[in-house]
């Protein structure tokens, strides 16, 4: 069985929400606020996004990291915030320009902490993207083969943290 996603931009949610009404398509944020009060001018909590329908999050956007500063200790209580509020988190994790080390030990330093406190239960709800950044709207993308050796690693990596979780 695979899930079917659309991660709508906020002021489309209620619309897109409308027309999945009765749809095997789910309905998915593009981000959340890292609060639990709802009030929040210009930002989105978990709980309005569940509101309106939306069953997942996307989590770890690099323009975010570097524009607004979320590092991976901001997108693991987002993640918490997330799976309080009954939302499946879509967890976005990739190598940054500014980053020396080996890819596999950046992608195991953010899994690591953004995944901290996390239960198996919890893991096995989420998904895993690979982005790197700048991976949307370069002319240059990561090749196959990394991208494919990325995602071989984030899997391996799941495995052997929370085997029974994928």
């Amino acid at each position: 069985l695979v899930d079917v996603v659309i991660c709508a931009p906020y002021t489309a949610l209620w619309a897109v929400a409308q027309q999945l009404h009765n749809s095997r398509i789910q309905l998915g944020g593009q981000n959340l606020a890292p609060v639990t009060d709802p009030a929040r001018t210009g930002e989105i909590s978990a709980a309005l996004l569940a509101d309106v329908g939306c069953r997942w999050v996307l989590l770890g956007h690099w323009e975010v990291r570097r524009h607004l500063g979320d590092d991976e200790a901001a997108i693991n209580r987002k993640v918490r915030l997330a799976l309080d509020a009954r939302l499946r988190p879509i967890l976005l994790v990739g190598e940054g320009h500014g980053d020396t080390a080996p890819p596999e030990e950046v992608l195991d330093r953010q899994l690591t902490r953004m995944l901290a406190g996390c239960r198996a239960e919890e893991v096995a709800t989420m998904a895993f993207e690979y982005e790197p950044e700048g991976a949307i709207g370069v002319t240059a993308p990561a090749s196959t083969e990394h991208v494919a050796a990325a995602g071989a690693f984030i899997r391996g990596w799941l495995r052997r943290y929370w085997p029974t979780a994928v």
